[in-house]
């Protein structure tokens, strides 16, 4: 469409019907015509225009990503009988869970190793020769069981284990909830198993 064109469209055109003051006259100019038109201009809280700082290369981000795999590898690594919460993170999981709930949830973290290999089982989700792929937790224990101490408890686990771990909230047995807290790599190898055996 030439520039000619498009300044020739009428208000009715683009919905335009009414007027909130039709009594004040109008003026005529282009709105938003130019790409320059669009340049945006991030302003922070205190006034202050904000600027491009940094451009990262390909590179670099690869680099970042090959550690952040890399801090996930050591961190799930750590897993075993010996592994103990930092009294940070117990402190945080503490409030957020409950004293029987940090327990569970560590008794799970110590039955982790090295070989995980998770398969569908007959009518559920188990083990082969490894590890459980995921703990339920309670989820009316948690405060008052609230959706909101829910997420608390969803926020607790995944800040401190979000690389390895995965929760999410489900309805158990008897209508109850739970936190289901997965092993990430296991869910994702069951629940892509299972999509895969629906497609058949």
């Amino acid at each position: 469409m030439e520039m000619s064109e498009r300044s020739q469209i009428t208000e009715a055109e683009v919905g335009i019907s009414a007027y909130v003051s039709p009594d004040i006259a109008g003026f005529v100019g282009r709105f938003k015509d130019r790409w320059q038109d669009f340049h945006v201009h991030e302003i922070d809280l205190n006034g202050v225009e904000l600027h491009l700082s940094e451009l990262l290369s390909p590179g670099a981000v690869a680099a970042e990503l090959q550690a952040v795999k890399t801090a996930r590898r050591e961190a799930r690594a750590a897993l075993g009988p010996d592994f103990v919460l930092e009294p940070a993170v117990e402190a945080e999981l503490q409030v957020a869970l409950g004293g029987p709930l940090v327990s569970q949830l560590l008794g799970f973290l110590r039955q982790q190793g090295k070989n995980c290999t998770a398969k569908e089982g007959d009518g559920g989700l188990s083990s082969e020769s490894g590890p459980p792929p995921y703990v339920d937790l309670d989820a009316a224990a948690p405060d008052d069981g609230s959706k909101e101490a829910r997420k608390r408890a969803h926020r607790a686990i995944l800040s401190s284990f979000g690389s390895f771990l995965n929760t999410e909230t489900l309805e158990g047995e008897g209508g109850s909830r739970v936190i289901r807290v997965w092993m990430r790599d296991a869910e994702l190898k069951l629940k892509s198993s299972i999509t895969a055996s629906r497609e058949r």
